[in-house]
């Protein structure tokens, strides 16, 4: 959708299509869009300034779902486990989109900087 006022194009393409989004009234000529992604996936979001794409556009967003990521195994729960003994713990992000997973174990005591 081109704001005629200033030239500017902005369309969200989505998995499913074109997502709507909300545009705020602009203040300065800078222009503020909202949008909300209903679904995991890939998104293209594409800026125009007088019909020509704006440097890097279209842009590419990957939404993830994180609570989609599922942890089970030995002592997630808050269980006691045995000491010296190999133990096992399933990452299951198989529906949370694509992204980077990093896991890190620490003990209780100790705090992640």
């Amino acid at each position: 959708e081109t704001d005629e006022k200033s030239s500017i194009g902005f369309a969200i393409a989505g998995p499913d299509g074109d997502i709507p989004f909300i545009e705020e009234e602009s203040l300065d000529d800078v222009h503020t869009y909202h949008y909300e992604p209903k679904k995991v996936g890939r998104y293209t979001i594409s800026v125009l300034f007088q019909g020509t794409p704006v440097p890097d556009s279209p842009f590419t967003v990957n939404v993830t779902d994180i609570t989609k990521v599922i942890v089970t195994g030995p002592g997630v729960n808050g269980e006691a486990v045995p000491s010296n003994k190999t133990l096992c713990l399933a990452v299951n992000a198989k529906d949370a989109g694509l992204g980077g997973l990093q896991c890190k174990l620490l003990p209780i005591d100790q705090k992640e900087a």
